[in-house]
């Protein structure tokens, strides 16, 4: 019964080692075909399951990803290089699953939220640097259905009104400037309208500009320069 009990402990190291395993993110190659596509070590046939890191210059870690049958399975970390955590973000199977919570360089929160099955539910909170809240809205199935904003100062905005997914939600600067205006159709945002802020509300210069949200092409022509993926982020 022992020699027995000794060869399966025995047998079992390999797996044990290899679910500790930690490689250098940029050593991992991704193959397969889109939409199923696994992370392999190079010259490795076995989809990696382990950990997978990044360091700053100063010798910090940066990055930390956990992978489990060559997909992002667990927790993936990002920290600053000042060693204060940033963000993490929970995976399953390769796809959003669990919480997301990310800090400002003080260590206070910046965002808060949960998906489930890779689409944005339930309540997602936003934070000023100040600490003050910035918006709160809800999702169903990645799909939005009520926003409330506030400004720095904690004054609730009067211009937002997304109620049942349609509606407007505004954005402000740390200085207090509406710097962007999001309309929003059955949960889906579908336009957008940029105004620079002035000389002291923030960064900014230029024209009011506008647009519809089909790709994020047609929104690059806003002149803050900030990509569709940001705002799918609100």
């Amino acid at each position: 019964m022992r020699k027995i009990i000794a060869f399966c402990l025995i047998s079992s190291l390999p797996l044990l080692s290899a679910e500790k395993e930690e490689v250098a993110i940029k050593t991992l190659q991704k193959r397969g075909e889109a939409g199923n596509q696994r992370y392999y070590l190079p010259h490795q046939d076995t989809p990696f399951t382990g950990k997978a890191v990044a360091y700053w210059q100063g010798g910090q870690k940066m990055t930390e990803i956990s992978y489990k049958d060559g997909k992002r399975d667990g927790i993936k970390a990002h920290w600053y290089e000042t060693g204060g955590k940033l963000s993490e973000i929970a995976y399953k199977g390769g796809t959003h699953h669990g919480p997301l919570i990310a800090w400002n360089e003080l260590g206070q929160l910046r965002r808060k939220g949960t998906h489930v099955d890779g689409q944005m539910d339930g309540i997602w909170r936003n934070w000023y640097k100040t600490g003050q809240k910035e918006n709160e809205a809800t999702y169903i199935d990645g799909l939005m259905g009520t926003a409330i904003v506030w400004t720095p100062e904690g004054e609730r905005c009067s211009e937002t009104n997304v109620e049942d997914g349609n509606g407007l939600m505004v954005r402000y600067t740390e200085d207090g400037w509406p710097w962007l205006r999001i309309t929003y159709r059955n949960g889906k945002m579908t336009g957008w309208s940029h105004f620079p802020p002035p000389p002291g509300k923030g960064p900014g210069g230029g024209e009011v500009t506008s647009g519809p949200l089909s790709t994020s092409q047609q929104f690059r022509t806003c002149r803050s320069s900030i990509s569709l993926r940001l705002l799918r982020r609100l």
